[in-house]
């Protein structure tokens, strides 16, 4: 049976959903609303699109006065700004995805509850008040009652499967640096930035941008064993996709590089990857999963207080990787009863 979903947004997020969707077995995309974009523009950016370009799907999308077809057909591109107003249960929306923003919090999403949708999930951390999942992380903890939840962006995902993948070693303090690409909320060029953020009004393209991050925090909400325990920070780098996460961990205990590894490989699924060869950033543009480097895992272990000092490297996809996530959660959060 498919899962009926709707999609609130059509940035970067929604709109590599709906490509991910529209025609993949088990989900049908039943309404999509975006209260900026026009017809034209959006089947733009469909047919044309920087990071993952599709000359199959380039011939296969055109517009109609208040929609967009794709393959011959129809997707209604809806401008309601206010949840309440939208026809969710009319359309019998099983999911909505919450990718354009405002609807962050679990008390603002209630709003697509009330306009009858079953679930919704939030497309970034939300709080504390609400489940927030990792896929073959704690998916699996939700429960039939649950109709809100949250699956934060993807440093929080990666990060969640490296600590989930080491739970059975006891990590003191971790610290992660994520590297990631520049986003729409920094300037081409140097220029004035409006969130009182000064370096993210510098040109993205030229500069390495440091940012402090709170992807640290959220991950203790889906691996609990290292709540408080994980600082971040986030490094914006001059490149449009590919991104490395670099994680440095304090255990408790002496382990070596072929322990951790072995572990980290033992955990490996459709949503955590490991590989020996020697990848770059770009390595992981359009894979599926994040990739934890072995070649780069370091250790320095401290005999007199029996720790180890670890280091892992991950490189993953920020976009479509977590799409797939995103698409993963959305079939099973459905299904259940």
């Amino acid at each position: 049976m498919s899962v009926r979903v709707a999609i609130n947004g059509m940035g970067v997020i929604g709109r590599e959903l709906f490509r991910m969707l529209f025609e993949k077995e088990g989900y049908e995309i039943a309404f999509i609303n975006d209260t900026h974009i026009t017809p034209a523009n959006l089947k733009y950016l469909l047919q044309f699109d920087s990071l993952y370009p599709s000359l199959e799907l380039r011939d296969r999308v055109s517009t109609g006065e208040e929609s967009i077809i794709v393959n011959g057909r129809g997707f209604p591109l809806c401008k309601f700004d206010n949840a309440l107003d939208m026809p969710l249960g009319e359309l019998k929306v099983d999911v909505m995805l919450e990718c354009e923003g405002y609807y962050n919090t679990k008390f603002k999403a209630e709003d697509f509850i009330a306009a009858g949708a079953r679930k919704a999930i939030i497309c970034q951390s939300a709080g504390k008040d609400l489940p927030t999942i990792a896929y073959n992380v704690n998916h699996d903890t939700l429960k039939a009652n649950d109709t809100i939840i949250s699956i934060p962006q993807m440093e929080t995902q990666v990060a969640a499967q490296v600590f989930n993948a080491l739970k059975q070693f006891k990590v003191k303090n971790a610290y992660c640096k994520a590297f990631r690409s520049y986003t729409n909320s920094q300037n081409t060029m140097d220029s004035y930035n409006p969130n009182g953020n000064f370096a993210l009004g510098r040109a993205a393209a030229w500069n390495i941008t440091p940012l402090v991050a709170g992807f640290g925090n959220t991950v203790g909400l889906i691996v609990p064993e290292v709540n408080s325990k994980v600082k971040s920070m986030s490094y914006r780098a001059p490149v449009i996709n590919g991104s490395v996460m670099d994680i440095t961990l304090e255990l408790d205990g002496t382990y070596s590089t072929e322990v951790l590894n072995a572990a980290l490989k033992a955990a490996a699924t459709e949503s955590f990857g490991y590989s020996e060869d020697p990848l770059c950033s770009t390595d992981a543009i359009g894979n599926d999963m994040p990739q934890m480097l072995a070649k780069h895992t370091q250790v320095l272990q401290n005999e007199s207080d029996k720790t180890t000092l670890a280091n892992i490297t991950v490189i993953y996809d920020n976009v479509r990787h977590y799409c797939r996530e995103v698409a993963r959660v959305a079939k099973y959060f459905s299904e259940l009863a």
